[in-house]
């Protein structure tokens, strides 16, 4: 994944956690924004993870530059992982059920524990 895509899908994430500070005090995201929400966060995730995996096979597992490398991911995957979480619990999904949106609560639910 080349340098310029993995910002840009950064800063799609930054856009919607933005977005939902400011929607969530006045209602819900609609499907669009849910969606671009969810495949913006799985992006950002996903790249890292891709990342990760790269830097944890054998051949790597002695040289410490990777050591400290693959740290600094699993750093940024806790953080990344922990603001969707935090923007699921504490804005999605009160303002979906303040709305009565039962779909839009389903929908978040469903991010916060894929297996429900």
């Amino acid at each position: 994944m080349s340098g310029v895509l993995a910002v840009d899908l950064s800063d799609m994430a930054t856009f919607m956690k933005k977005l939902v500070s400011v929607t969530s005090s006045i209602g819900d995201l609609s499907i669009e924004e849910r969606n671009l929400l969810s495949v913006a966060y799985k992006n950002v995730v996903g790249a890292r993870r891709a990342s990760w995996r790269t830097l944890s096979i054998d051949e790597h597992k002695d040289n410490e530059s990777v050591k400290i490398f693959r740290k600094q991911i699993e750093s940024e995957l806790a953080s990344i992982c922990q603001e969707v979480l935090d923007l699921l619990k504490n804005d999605l999904v009160t303002a979906a059920a303040r709305s009565g949106d039962i779909e839009a609560q389903v929908f978040y639910l469903k991010m916060l524990n894929p297996s429900f």
